[in-house]
Order: C-alpha cells, then sequence, then structure tokens
C-alpha cells in the first residue's frame, strides 16, 4: 500500500513538473509581450513617466541584432564603445520606420555602418510611434540621466503630424518643474484597445509572479474571461482622432497656438544643448502627400525657420527641409518614381516607400 501510495505521488509530482515546463515553454513565452521579466518592470516603470513607449514586441519586426530596451536601438557596430561618439535619431514612426523589416536592408546597413565609420560613431534610434517634440525633450533627458547616452549629434525627424499631436494627445498632460519635463501622463484612451494596456499589466504581473505556472494559466484566462465580457461590444471613439491630428495641416494655427509650439520648440533646444557633448542638430522636415497635391493647405517650414533663426543655438543647427529637394532626392537621381512609389498608397500617415525610405536617409546622411 505504502508503494502504491509512493509511486503514485512520484507520478503526481512528475506530471506537475511536466505540465509546468509545457505551460512555461509553449504559453507563457507565446503570451507574453516582453521577453523577460526586466522589459516589463522597465516597460511599466516609464509607461507612465513618458506617455507610451516603443511596442513592447518591436524585436519581432526587426531583423538584426542590437542592444534592446525600450526606448533605443543600436543600429551598427557594438554599442557605445569608449572611443566612439553617438548620433542619435530620434522622432516619431517616421524616425522608428528605418528599424522595419525591409527588403533594402542590405542597403540601410551598409549606410549605417558607412556613417558610424565616417564619423567614428555609435548610431542610435530611438523614435517612436506618435512622438512630437515633448515626448522627443523627456526621452532625450531620460536617455542621458538614466541611460548615460550623451548624443554628439542628433538627428531629430520632425513629421507634420507632431504639430496635431502636440497640441492634442500631450498638451494638457505635461507635468513642468522649473520649465523641465518631468512626465506627461499616459491616459486611458476610450477605445477597446487603449484598455489592453490595463489588461496587459495585469497578465504580466501574473505571468512574472511566483505562483505555478497551471495557476498562472488559470488567472489568465479568468482575467481574459473578464476582459472580454466588460469591452466586448465597446464602440469608444479616440480623444485625438486623425481629423484632429491633420487640423493645423488644413486650417492652420492660431496665434495662441503658434506660441505654445514655439515654447516646446525653444525647450527642445535648451534641453538638447544643456549637454556640451552635444556638437549639431540637424532637424528633418518633410512634406506629406497631400501636400505634394495640394491637398493640405500649411506647410510648416517657415515656423521652424523662424524659430531656428530666433535660437541663441542657431549656429549650431540645421534644417534639411525635403520640400525643397524632393525631386532631386526621388525623381531626378530615381526618374522611375512617382507620388505612388514615394508614399505607402494606403497610408494616411503617408509614410514612405521601402525604397523611398532608403533614399530619404541617404539624403539626410548626405547633408551632415
Amino acid at each position: 500500500m505504502l508503494r502504491n501510495f509512493l509511486l503514485t505521488a512520484i507520478s503526481l509530482i512528475i506530471t506537475i513538473f511536466f505540465i509546468e515546463f509545457i505551460i512555461e515553454n509553449l504559453w507563457i513565452k507565446n503570451v507574453s509581450f516582453f521577453k523577460n521579466k526586466n522589459d516589463y518592470e522597465t516597460y511599466k516603470k516609464y509607461h507612465y513617466k513618458l506617455h507610451h513607449l516603443k511596442e513592447p514586441r518591436f524585436d519581432e519586426r526587426r531583423d538584426f541584432k542590437y542592444k534592446e530596451n525600450l526606448f533605443f536601438a543600436t543600429l551598427n557596430n557594438e554599442f557605445l564603445s569608449k572611443s566612439k561618439k553617438i548620433i542619435l535619431i530620434n522622432g516619431d514612426s517616421w524616425a522608428e520606420s528605418i528599424l522595419e523589416k525591409n527588403k533594402y536592408r542590405e542597403e540601410i546597413n551598409l549606410l549605417f555602418s558607412n556613417l558610424g565609420k565616417k564619423f567614428n560613431s555609435t548610431i542610435l534610434n530611438s523614435g517612436a510611434t506618435s512622438y512630437s517634440l515633448s515626448p522627443i525633450t523627456l526621452q532625450l533627458d531620460i536617455l542621458r540621466k538614466d541611460y548615460k547616452i550623451n548624443p554628439n549629434i542628433i538627428i531629430t525627424i520632425i513629421d507634420h503630424t507632431d504639430f496635431g499631436d502636440e497640441l492634442c494627445r500631450y498638451k494638457n498632460r505635461i507635468n513642468l518643474d522649473n520649465n523641465n519635463i518631468i512626465s506627461i501622463k499616459a491616459e486611458k484612451l476610450n477605445i477597446k484597445e487603449a484598455y489592453n494596456l490595463e489588461f496587459n499589466f495585469k497578465k504580466h504581473d501574473i505571468l512574472y509572479s511566483n505562483n505555478f505556472n497551471i495557476i498562472k494559466l488559470l488567472k489568465v484566462k479568468k482575467l481574459d474571461k473578464e476582459f472580454n465580457k466588460k469591452y466586448y461590444n465597446y464602440n469608444g471613439k479616440a480623444r485625438c482622432g486623425w481629423n484632429k491630428i491633420i487640423s493645423p495641416l488644413i486650417n492652420g494655427l492660431k496665434a495662441n497656438e503658434i506660441e505654445y509650439l514655439t515654447n516646446i520648440t525653444n525647450r527642445y533646444l535648451e534641453k538638447a544643448f544643456e549637454n556640451e557633448k552635444l556638437k549639431y542638430l540637424y532637424l528633418v522636415i518633410h512634406p506629406h502627400r497631400d501636400h505634394i497635391l495640394n491637398k493640405y493647405n500649411y506647410y510648416y517650414d517657415s515656423l521652424i525657420y523662424d524659430i531656428i533663426n530666433k535660437s541663441r543655438f542657431k549656429n549650431k543647427i540645421k534644417i534639411i527641409n525635403f520640400k525643397k529637394i524632393f525631386k532631386k532626392t526621388y525623381v531626378t537621381e530615381n526618374k522611375q518614381m512617382t507620388i505612388n512609389s514615394i508614399f505607402i498608397q494606403s497610408d494616411v500617415a503617408s509614410h514612405l516607400t521601402e525604397k523611398a525610405n532608403f533614399l530619404f536617409y541617404k539624403k539626410i546622411f548626405e547633408n551632415l
């Protein structure tokens, strides 16, 4: 009888270990949005400070190695060799897009490799979707203070939707201390997808807890069921919809909005140059498809030029304006390119096609 009991107990223990192993390797690793607990804790720590961070599973969309975290990616060579300087590319999805899988990957990698050798620099990219100058300012401060990243050259890509993003998403959510941004409050958007963040934080707290894996599985399944029941037919709308984002491009800016955008631009310049290691700042602006098609009424290069010309740092800043070099970049040197081969046709945000994106960065680097 004792022997049977021991055999049963041993079999049960082996079964439990087997189930735990299966759940760990075939379920947890697949349902987690993060590579490990450290990435999750980093994401959670900074999310409510910086409104939003890079997509947690961005490693699945990239096809080259880098020192990954939720703030930046290394685009060439080894990270932060002491003998090298740093070039930082920041901005919104126009900056982040160079990390995407691309059939011009070899050419892009060679482009960054040559640039790194030319300037004896490590090249970092901290682009994140929907960032404008306020989150870029705070992100730069975090990179310097928490990651000891002090760039010598910064390339800031200013997308024209940044004006709408700044006015709608961030303006009323910024916390200041002596004119320094200390946080940009994250928001619970009133759409179902946004509650995924709330759900995923709860889910990952369970996944990285000290419970048995089978307990984790049961708790997550229960949470998933509650979430689906709560938001199954939710029809809320985003606070900052596309029409609000592009409103400055169609309807223009009011005087107080111009004043605000001027102030946040100057705040960014002050933050950028407060570290003496920064020698040059390049501001890149590029027209959208609807600028080229004359559907947008406003292109704000004159506002940017006016701000820079009045800045005490103007001698260290260069504006790369693709409105002036659009044909030279995409048409004269590549005669086969049409507007439909320059911009992704189905993309309302006018992101560039793979080839145009490569030419975009190639032209930027020619101007450094």
